[in-house]
């Protein structure tokens, strides 16, 4: 195949979709990694372009290998990766159960980890470059109640990410991280449409308006490209609803990309957790919140 190819994972959701079809829209192949058949099947769906959906659970390294090994024999070795997968379950802290928190690091690091270090090898393998883009949070940035699992798990993206750019620039292999905020998508429309909650925080989006999947996607694919290249540094593209001021994460450098806006994703939900609490609905020692912010946080990719 003479098309660079691209990996996403999570290729069913709003964002894996919006990514996916930027990628194709780009000039990519897109293999896209789900962990069952049925979500590979509803990623299939009116995708057009070269595309192959593998069921691959990033949590199983050797699921990931297998994978990422079908995908060099599909469409050659990867030169971009988009590593969107995440979980998030809503409770206080003090009585997390340890599965709960063993999932968020699971899936949100480990695995994160197994696929950029595989894909990562298999992009050294061509010699010819590529990019890694981590799909993190803007509350690695900042904590929000009842989601810390969550908030922790994103925070590690930073320095795995950091990891990543340091040790494989020998090998022209980028590493950067998109910090989403919330978005406008199915997952969150049910809360979004209560009463008074997107004008609330549309009210601290110095753009005025929220962000969509496409917005994330356009990051993803500026990081992706030879555009981005020319950055000694790793880039950490905030997309919350504030630009930062400060670096306390520690990235060398926070930019913004021309089109970034407030951005993704359904489960960054500290501005939407701060709109239930100032309206009663929330208190950061109850276990039985708001229903649907509970709904909304107890997501997996």
């Amino acid at each position: 195949m003479t098309r660079p190819l691209a990996v996403v994972s999570d290729a069913a959701g709003d964002l894996g979709r919006a990514i996916t079809s930027r990628f194709l829209a780009d000039g990519y192949a897109v293999v896209a990694l789900e962990r069952t058949e049925k979500l590979c099947a509803a990623a299939r769906t009116g995708v057009s372009g070269p595309f192959l959906a593998l069921a691959a659970d990033q949590t199983d390294r050797a699921q990931v290998e297998d994978a990422l090994t079908t995908a060099v024999e599909w469409g050659g070795g990867p030169s971009a990766v988009a590593a969107n997968a995440g979980y998030a379950k809503y409770g206080p802290i003090l009585t997390m159960l340890a599965n709960t928190w063993n999932r968020h690091i699971d899936v949100n690091l480990t695995g994160t980890f197994y696929l950029c270090q595989v894909s990562a090898q298999r992009i050294a393998d061509r010699r010819q470059g590529g990019s890694l883009t981590i799909l993190g949070s803007s509350l690695a940035l900042a904590h929000s109640d009842q989601v810390g699992g969550y908030c922790v798990s994103k925070a590690a993206l930073l320095p795995l990410m950091r990891t990543f750019a340091a040790e494989l620039g020998d090998d022209k292999i980028r590493a950067n991280a998109v910090l989403p905020g919330v978005v406008e998508a199915e997952m969150t429309r049910s809360l979004l449409d209560e009463n008074g909650i997107r004008e609330d925080l549309i009210d601290h989006t110095p753009c005025g308006r929220l962000g969509t999947p496409d917005d994330i996607a356009e990051a993803v694919a500026y990081l992706a490209s030879p555009a981005a290249s020319g950055s000694p540094e790793p880039l950490c593209v905030s997309m919350a609803g504030k630009p930062s001021t400060t670096n306390p994460n520690g990235c060398t450098r926070t930019a913004r990309t021309p089109s970034s806006r407030t951005g993704y994703r359904g489960l960054d939900i500290v501005k939407l957790v701060d709109s239930e609490r100032k309206r009663g609905a929330l208190d950061p020692r109850r276990s039985s919140p708001n229903r649907k912010v509970q709904e909304l946080c107890s997501s997996e990719y």
